[in-house]
């Protein structure tokens, strides 16, 4: 399966995730979460062009100097790019939830407690 990050109404196909992604992505994690802002935002730097390409970054953050561009920018779009990666599970979970909810089990106990209102009521 294929994960696209959706960038300015621009789909955008990404490489498939894998360790190699995962460990990339912690690693700008604890950069970010340890203070080592320079390091964590060259590091989203180079995440973001090799998953969605030089050319496309240079179009999005209007340059290719780690000194020109707009930090906020950078790591919304890396920000962006790990969502991606996510949206399939949280669209496989969203959907096992929705089976859970039409499940006849459930009907069943909202039926009951139903009943027990209109029981309560009638003995009141």
């Amino acid at each position: 399966m294929t994960d696209f990050l959706v960038w300015e109404g621009d789909s955008i196909e990404l490489p498939k995730k894998t360790i190699s992604v995962q460990r990339k992505i912690d690693e700008i994690s604890v950069l970010a979460l340890t203070g080592k802002g320079y390091e964590s935002y060259k590091k989203q730097f180079d995440f973001v062009n090799e998953s969605i390409g030089f050319e496309k970054v240079n179009s999005i953050l209007e340059t290719n100097k780690l000194d020109d561009i707009d930090l906020p920018t950078l790591t919304i779009l890396y920000n962006a790019i790990v969502h991606a990666y996510t949206k399939r599970i949280r669209e496989y979970e969203r959907a096992q939830e929705a089976e859970q909810i039409d499940s006849p089990t459930l009907d069943a106990i909202e039926k009951m407690a139903e009943s027990m209102d209109k029981i309560e009521k009638v003995t009141k």
